[in-house]
């Protein structure tokens, strides 16, 4: 194999899905490695990034793997031990995703708005909850996980308050009292948060670590819902600290009409409805602009597309991308 297609990220996690294709294979991720002759540093970020991005629809993981209710924390934890180095010669397996039922609260006119884009009509429940397909990745959705999201986007509707409980990554419960204003998906990590407001900025907590919850008649005062005006623009809900909120940086990104690239990227940012997308006559490449808040998920993002995107602005970004590709090249001058 050429290691000199294997510089460029989308060939190199392209290679390995197709090695994974096979429903025997089973590869460590030292074996892929040897085979594709680039450093095992390499393999592992990308082995990381096909397990953290939805979009590809992999799930990678130890073929020994328990499945139960705590599946997805196990799960979270083996991919970040596999980003350590802590499980370079275990044999791993791929599986492609699978399509679980997700209840979402949903007005009729949003239904009606469903109906008209979709080729199959979405499927009613009830007068005011309705069934609708989506794809799901490693975090397994369970009847439990359903009911709690339906509950809480009803809760949302009624604009109450509740008391929860909640496990954070690090430290000890914390019990809180909140009015939930949004449910939201993140695609980059397949997660659900609840999404509020305390002291100005926006909270979000993620549906699976609330590990209990209960309607109150205690009264939070939200008088200022603008901060919610930036969740169009969050990537992979980095909403910053209480001391130091997340603030939108303006970016404008090139990506070279090679390949699958264009069609590729037009894929991804077509849901980013506040930033706009241009394809440029001369060349085909595509123009994409936006107010981005959470610069960590969208630099790998960018980092997927190697030096098939281009950062215009801002320099900083632009300067920091250079430097990484830079460090990233001299693995394989010192392999």
């Amino acid at each position: 194999m050429d290691i000199n297609n294997f510089t460029i990220p989308i060939y190199r996690i392209n290679t390995i899905l197709s090695l994974f294709q096979n429903m025997d294979a089973s590869y460590s991720i030292k074996e892929l490695a040897e085979l594709m002759n680039v450093p095992i540093n390499v393999i592992r970020e990308d082995i990381y990034t096909i397990c953290n991005n939805k979009d590809y629809d992999t799930v990678i993981y130890p073929p020994d793997m328990e499945e139960d209710e705590d599946s997805d924390n196990d799960y979270s934890n083996f991919s970040e031990e596999l980003k350590k180095g802590l499980h370079d010669d275990v044999p791993l397996v791929a599986e492609t995703s699978f399509h679980s039922d997700v209840f979402l609260s949903i007005t009729p006119l949003e239904l009606n708005c469903l109906n008209d884009f979709l080729d199959e009509a979405v499927v009613s429940k009830d007068h005011s909850v309705h069934n609708y397909v989506t794809k799901a990745m490693y975090n397994k959705s369970n009847s439990k996980m359903q009911v709690k999201g339906q509950e809480i986007q009803r809760i949302i509707d009624n604009g109450q308050t509740i008391k929860v409980i909640y496990k954070p990554f690090k430290g000890d419960l914390i019990s809180s009292v909140i009015r939930p204003l949004k449910l939201v998906h993140n695609a980059m990590d397949d997660y659900y948060y609840v999404v509020t407001i305390t002291n100005g900025n926006l909270l979000a907590l993620r549906l699976d670590r609330i590990k209990h919850y209960s309607v109150t008649t205690d009264s939070v005062s939200i008088p200022d819902l603008s901060p919610l005006d930036i969740l169009p623009k969050v990537w992979g809900m980095e909403l910053g600290t209480s001391e130091h909120p997340a603030s939108p940086v303006h970016v404008k990104i090139r990506f070279l009409n090679e390949g699958n690239v264009v069609r590729k990227a037009t894929r991804d940012l077509t849901s980013r409805t506040c930033g706009t997308i241009t394809i440029l006559p001369e060349d085909g490449s595509l123009i994409y602009e936006d107010d981005v808040v959470g610069m960590g998920s969208f630099k790998s993002f960018l980092y997927g597309y190697g030096s098939s995107a281009i950062v215009l602005e801002p320099e900083a970004l632009r300067n920091e991308i250079i430097e990484s590709a830079r460090i990233r090249l001299t693995y394989y001058h010192e392999q």
